[in-house]
């Protein structure tokens, strides 16, 4: 057994020597380039697949003194597979040790967190506290406070508030100062604040701290860069509107300019017209009140809501009804009048009070009116006469025009003339027909060409592939060594236990010319 071992050993041996003393040095060179880059890459990726993949232990930013408490807490527990960042403030663990390490120092307290907030006064401030130290902690606590909301804000890392709070009085003062505020935020790199979020920073901080006017309060970024308070009007707001404005004006342009272009192309030829439209706007929003009195009916009276008549009569003889003759203040005195028999007197007096309609209107006219508008049209002349357009295609043209001219501007007393002072037709030559087809042609052309260059290509691989496929074969066919086998066909009437109609089957399956011999030399003996 051992012997054998020993052998096939020794042939293995010998066998390898032989296929290595028949390989060229250049082929010896690529099998052991090849073998030491297989090692090297081999060696590589082990090396790299069993090191441990180190992780941040927290993603959060924690100071110096809080990664130092909890290195000390992981040498306390005897773990030192850990490493620290350049600056000391990031600690890094292998990813498999990350969750059962938070869980640890988590269950000790880890990581301590030394801001002040306002929990301080449920649980470790004593009742021994001078109002000097409940101060203190007052205001700490309001600084951290508005400090974590800061950082909740979308492209604020981090930030830090300084507070200055005025000393309460137990007098009335007059002017009562007022705290300000010191804000130091960290922007996220990339991140550029506009002047809405600047604003909803102040008023975070305004809205946080008692008695704190924006005016006071003061916000720079880590490039020392003060982010300061805009107006309203000066913000991105304006730009906005301008953007709003200027979106709204160039859709009615265009809308304007296709319909004019779909309808007079299709009169004219698409590639006949091309209309130009520039649209003046009033953005102005105006908004009036009308207080007016009107009749109820057409013969200007109004609903009767109220009437009173009054009528007195006399009849009698001597004096006056009006009374004594002479006693006025224009009559003499003591001239007396002469009697006038008998008299009759009548007074009669009506009052109608008629109710008219009061209409209150409150109008608000549209922000988005076509002030002023321009319309050139530009059009295909006859050839003939390049330089001027046929009368009658030019009215035509003007026409529908000025319809479109007309109802955009919506003055019901505007004259043709003016119409006409802002449309301009006039005759265009357009050179791109000629250029369309001549590139249209070029590029007829150029398909044509690529289509028989590939053509061309295709046939020259196929050609190619077999014409090295033939050359293979016959390379097979030289090196092939051409064995002989003197192989004796058999005879298909030696076995003298078959019958005639298998043997003569059996001879057809396999030699079906010699079975039209043998049915030949039947006939022509029987013939015979």
């Amino acid at each position: 057994m051992n012997r054998s071992w020993i052998d096939q050993l020794k042939n293995s041996t010998e066998r390898f020597h032989t296929y290595w003393s028949a390989r060229s040095v250049k082929q010896k060179g690529l099998i052991i380039g090849t073998f030491l880059f297989l090692f090297a890459a081999l060696f590589t990726f082990v090396f790299f697949a069993s090191r441990p993949e180190y992780v941040p232990l927290y993603t959060g930013q924690l100071s110096q003194r809080e990664v130092g408490d909890i290195k000390a807490e992981l040498d306390k527990e005897g773990y030192t597979d850990y490493k620290l960042s350049e600056n000391g403030t990031m600690l890094q663990v292998p990813k498999k040790d990350a969750p059962d390490l938070l869980v640890s120092l988590a269950s000790a307290g880890y990581p301590k967190d030394n801001k002040i907030n306002y929990g301080i006064f449920g649980e470790n401030l004593s009742f021994g506290a001078t109002d000097r130290q409940y101060d203190i902690l007052e205001r700490e606590a309001m600084q951290n406070q508005v400090a974590e909301i800061i950082k909740h804000v979308d492209g604020i890392k981090n930030a830090e508030v300084i507070l200055t709070l005025p000393e309460n009085s137990v007098f009335i003062r007059q002017n009562q100062e007022a705290a300000s505020a010191s804000v130091m935020v960290e922007i996220e790199p990339g991140v550029k604040l506009n002047g809405q979020q600047i604003r909803a920073l102040y008023t975070l901080v305004s809205k946080s701290v008692p008695n704190l006017p924006m005016d006071n309060i003061t916000i720079m970024n880590q490039y020392s860069e003060t982010l300061e308070l805009q107006n309203s009007e000066d913000t991105d707001m304006a730009l906005d509107k301008y953007d709003q404005q200027r979106k709204v004006q160039k859709d009615i342009e265009g809308d304007i300019q296709k319909n004019l272009q779909s309808l007079l192309g299709t009169i004219l030829g698409t590639d006949k017209v091309y209309v130009h439209t520039f649209v003046k706007m009033n953005f102005d929003k105006v908004k009036t009140e009308e207080k007016l009195v009107k009749p109820t009916d057409d013969k200007n009276k109004g609903i009767a809501i109220s009437s009173e008549k009054n009528s007195k009569t006399y009849n009698g003889t001597g004096s006056n009804p009006g009374g004594v003759v002479g006693t006025g203040e224009t009559d003499v005195p003591g001239y007396v009048g002469a009697d006038s028999g008998k008299s009759d007197y009548e007074e009669a007096q009506e009052k109608v009070n008629y109710e008219v309609n009061r209409i209150n209107n409150e109008i608000i006219k549209s922000p988005y009116q076509v002030e002023d508008i321009t319309i050139n049209v530009g059009v295909e002349p006859d050839p003939s006469n390049p330089k001027s357009l046929p009368k009658a295609t030019e009215e035509n043209i003007r026409n529908i025009v000025s319809n479109t001219v007309r109802t955009a501007l919506g003055h019901p007393d505007i004259t043709q003339k003016e119409i006409d002072q802002r449309i301009t037709i006039f005759p265009h030559t357009f050179a791109k027909n000629t250029e369309v087809q001549s590139d249209s042609k070029n590029n007829w052309m150029y398909i044509i060409g690529a289509l028989v260059g590939g053509m061309l290509l295709a046939g020259g691989l196929v050609w190619g592939i077999l014409r090295r496929r033939n050359r293979t074969e016959e390379d097979l066919v030289i090196d092939e060594p051409i064995i002989t086998n003197d192989v004796k066909e058999p005879d298909y009437f030696e076995e003298q236990e078959m019958n005639v109609e298998n043997q003569l089957k059996k001879l057809l399956n396999q030699r079906p010319e010699d079975f039209s011999k043998v049915i030949r030399t039947w006939l022509n003996d029987e013939e015979a």
